[in-house]
């Protein structure tokens, strides 16, 4: 039991009561029933009841505190466990919860969890730099029986503060980009997808590639047995080398900064040339990647140029 008190001096006030408000909280193992006692107290000058208000709770009047909520969402969205197996489960422990009770906790608690992704969001967009990728998930389509359509998962991810949002879209256009995005401004890092080119003409906005999926062209080529290929991922490998030391060495934004203009800028200039002058053959996995990496050409070096972007 908790004892709650109105603020303030009480000695000129006359106790005339209780209030007893209870709450079930879980306890990894245990479920506890928790008791807030308020006293009441009258003012005698003025008639007026006095008492102490309860903690905020996200359901209000509700008894779930915010552990039981947490213990629901994690159960059914984390754990994949269908309400009427948690029911049978808290039932065991003595706690009887109506199923549509369990169900109507469940929603809340995603309402309540809208709120944590709007300042998250809010505060992802206003960091000033920003990754962004697309994985697409087969979605079930409940109105054609073991039909699936594509679905994807869009992540947002800020390299300086690890702040993560991803977001749930039946598409991966111009048109989901752009509602994320909208109010974005800074740096923007993406692979070579043609929907993140809108951006390109954004003054706002100063696009990114990543070393990351031009090496892969590269892994291709040198899986088809291009002769070419090994040197061009020796290059890269001395890009990635340079990013490691600096990585070793707990180097800060501007300290990146001129390390990658002395170390990666002469490599950057050599791979560039080499490349313009070993185009391959139309067709082949070598010319797709020498293909991909110098149309990015100028999204890719860019990095090189600010401390606080990644190389990938």
């Amino acid at each position: 039991m908790i004892i709650l008190e109105p603020p303030g001096d009480r000695s000129r006030l006359n106790r005339v009561g209780k209030v007893d408000t209870w709450e079930l909280r879980y306890i990894p193992g245990r479920w506890v029933r928790r008791i807030y006692r308020r006293h009441k107290y009258r003012d005698p000058a003025t008639g007026k009841i006095v008492i102490a208000d309860l903690p905020k709770r996200l359901i209000k009047k509700g008894i779930p505190s915010a552990s039981v909520l947490t213990y629901l969402l994690i159960s059914k969205f984390l754990d994949h466990l269908p309400l009427y197996r948690l029911q049978e489960r808290i039932s065991r422990k003595g706690v009887n919860i109506p199923l549509s009770t369990l169900g109507d906790w469940v929603q809340r608690g995603g309402q309540g969890l809208l709120q944590v992704y709007e300042a998250l969001k809010a505060q992802l967009l206003a960091g000033g730099c920003m990754q962004v990728d697309e994985t697409r998930i087969a979605v079930q389509d409940p109105s054609k029986k073991g039909k699936n359509h594509p679905g994807y998962f869009w992540v947002h991810l800020s390299p300086l503060t690890g702040d993560l949002v991803i977001e749930y879209r039946p598409g991966r256009g111009r048109k989901e980009l752009v509602e994320f995005l909208a109010p974005f401004t800074g740096a923007l890092q993406s692979d070579g997808y043609v929907a993140y080119d809108v951006f390109d003409q954004d003054d706002a906005i100063t696009t990114y590639g990543c070393w990351a999926h031009a090496r892969r062209y590269f892994v291709k080529a040198l899986d088809s047995g291009a002769q070419r290929a090994p040197k061009a991922m020796e290059r890269i490998q001395q890009l990635y080398a340079i990013e490691r030391h600096l990585r070793e060495n707990d180097a800060d934004a501007s300290q990146r900064r001129r390390y990658r203009q002395a170390e990666a800028t002469p490599v950057l200039h050599g791979l560039k040339q080499w490349l313009e002058q070993n185009p391959g053959q139309p067709g082949t996995p070598w010319h797709k990647a020498v293909r991909y990496t110098l149309k990015r050409w100028e999204k890719l070096t860019r990095y090189v140029e600010d401390g606080r972007i990644e190389i990938d």
